[in-house]
This record gives C-alpha cells, sequence and structure tokens, in this order.
C-alpha cells in the first residue's frame, strides 16, 4: 500500500506550478485550496490529514467526496474546478513515480451549466465612456482607462501592467502590446478615438504626475502605478454615475467588446485572437452571445414566432 505525506506532496506540486508553468499567486492559491479541500475531507475523523493512502482510494470515495461538496451548497462550477485541481494534483505524484496509478483518472465533475456572458448595449458604452467629468480629479485618465478596456477588450490586469513602451500610436490608430495569463503577449489595436482619448491623458494628466517612477501607462495620485484594484474601483464608480445594472463589472466591458465585433461581422478566429483565448471554444460562447441579441432583436419587432412564407395567403382561403 503506497502512502504519502501529504504536506509534503503538496508543497512539492505547488513548487512544480510555480517554476514549471509560471502560473500566478492566484491560481497557485486556487490550486492549493482544491487539494487542501480533499485532505481535510479525507482526514474528517482524524486530527490532520497527514498522509494519503493512494492505493485505497477508490472510485466510491471519490464520489462521496463530490456529494460532500455538493452538500456544502458549493455552485457546479466550484465543484468542477475542485475536481479539476485534485487531478492535476494526482497527475503530478503520478507523473513523479510518487504513486503507481492516478485514482481521479476517471473521475468526472457534475456537468457545469453554461452561463451566457452578459453585454452591454453601444449606448451603455457610450454613457459609460462619456461619465467622467471635469469636476473629477483625472477625468482624462479615468476616460483613457474605459476607453482601453472597452476598445481593445483587455482585462483589468492587462491594462494594469501596460507600459509606454509597449504602446504604439498614430493619427490612424494605435497597437498595445498586452501580456495576458501565462505571460503570453498579444498585439491589440485601438482605433484613432481611442487613441486621442489615451494621448490626450499622456500630455496632461500623466505628464504632470510622472517622477519617473514608474513606465506604467496609469498612475495614481502618489504617482506610483495605478493597481487593478484601483482600476475596477474607479470603473465601478463611473458604473454608478451612468446608471447601469448592478450586474455589470470591469470585465463585461470585455464581454461587450466580442459581443459587438460579432454583431458586426467579425469572424471567430479574429475574435479569439484579440481576446488572447488559447482555445476557439472558450470564444464560441459569444456566438451564443450575439445570436441571441439578434433573436431578441428579432422578437422585439415581429413578435414571438416568424410566421412561415405564405400564411397570411393560407388563411385568406378559408
Amino acid at each position: 500500500m503506497t502512502r504519502v505525506n501529504a504536506a509534503i506532496a503538496l508543497q512539492s506540486f505547488l513548487t512544480s506550478l510555480e517554476h514549471g508553468r509560471n502560473l500566478s499567486s492566484h491560481s497557485r492559491r486556487a490550486y492549493e485550496s482544491d487539494v487542501q479541500t480533499f485532505l481535510d475531507f479525507m482526514g474528517k475523523e482524524e486530527e490532520a490529514a497527514k498522509e494519503l493512502e493512494t492505493e485505497s482510494l477508490n472510485r466510491r470515495q471519490l464520489r462521496h467526496y463530490i456529494a460532500w461538496l455538493t452538500d456544502q451548497g458549493l455552485a457546479r462550477s466550484t465543484i468542477a474546478r475542485r475536481i479539476a485541481g485534485l487531478r492535476a494534483f494526482f497527475r503530478y505524484l503520478k507523473r513523479e513515480g510518487v504513486v503507481s496509478k492516478d485514482p481521479t483518472a476517471d473521475l468526472r465533475a457534475p456537468k457545469k451549466g453554461k452561463k451566457l456572458p452578459q453585454s452591454l448595449s453601444v449606448d451603455d458604452v457610450l454613457s459609460l465612456l462619456n461619465a467622467p467629468g471635469p469636476t473629477d480629479p483625472y477625468p482624462n485618465r479615468d476616460r483613457a482607462l474605459l476607453e482601453i478596456l472597452y476598445a481593445a477588450g483587455v482585462r483589468v490586469g492587462e491594462v494594469a501592467s501596460l507600459e509606454i513602451g509597449d504602446l504604439e500610436l498614430s493619427p490612424e490608430g494605435g497597437l498595445l502590446k498586452v501580456t495576458g495569463k501565462g505571460s503570453k503577449q498579444r498585439l491589440s489595436p485601438i482605433g484613432p478615438g481611442t487613441v486621442r482619448v489615451l494621448e490626450t491623458y499622456l500630455s496632461s494628466e500623466r505628464s504632470k504626475m510622472d517622477r519617473g517612477k514608474t513606465r506604467r501607462v496609469f498612475l495614481n495620485k502618489n504617482f506610483g502605478p495605478l493597481s487593478a484594484r484601483s482600476m475596477r474601483r474607479i470603473v465601478e464608480r463611473y458604473l454608478l454615475r451612468a446608471g447601469l445594472p448592478n450586474w455589470v463589472s470591469p470585465h463585461t466591458l470585455r464581454h461587450s467588446f466580442a459581443t459587438h465585433l460579432l454583431d458586426n461581422g467579425a469572424d471567430l478566429r479574429s475574435v479569439q485572437e484579440l481576446l488572447g483565448h488559447a482555445s476557439l471554444a472558450t470564444t464560441q460562447i459569444y456566438t451564443h452571445v450575439s445570436m441571441a441579441r439578434k433573436l431578441d432583436a428579432y422578437r422585439r419587432i415581429f413578435g414571438d414566432q416568424p410566421k412561415p412564407q405564405g400564411a397570411h395567403h393560407e388563411s385568406s382561403r378559408h
């Protein structure tokens, strides 16, 4: 029977994530939580889960674990993530020769219900972009932040890491060198209007705030880099001012960017590249959003059911 010291195995796994996969600290903490939750479940009748008898783990025990997670009231998406983290842990142990078999190889989490991302209308986006005003401390910075989040479809963290050297601007348009998940870089185009808004901020507020402390594009009142957390607070303030629904978040601007592109005829592969998705399947969810919006518009004009051709003439005969 194979006994594995749980604490040592978990620490070794986390070290491999840090050096081998270049994951963020947030992702590593998520994996740690996933594995530790399982260890706590296995050792719930003991003081702690100090050792795992990996050979004795069977499908029934693992199903009991999934049932226990469900009993905790966790969403299916959370349970799926817990299982994914646990499978990654045991795959690592097997690859390193610590265990002879992976007890989670055939484990399947409950299917996640597909939740379509919500997006704003073009009018709502325009209301948000126009929300910063002259009474705000840094209206040009905030308008540039909102413009880039929408017009480039980038994540808040990606905007926070932008440096001056990542900008290539001209009157005809510009490019942003964006560093996304897994430190992967991509070029995100922005239009002439967004370039003008960004250049206004750079030549006015940023030039006054620049004390040589950082090359980051967006600065705070202390002349340091504006954090992703502060960016979210700024966006949320303007969302409230624009009177937008409470489900709207900074990430909704990214969803809106993708949906509006598809609404206007962009092909799926191009949208995938602009969003920086590794898999086309991740991007495909926006095709459902775009179609749902078109059906919505159809129903508002023509009602719930399209009438078959000739239906009017058929009824007039009787």
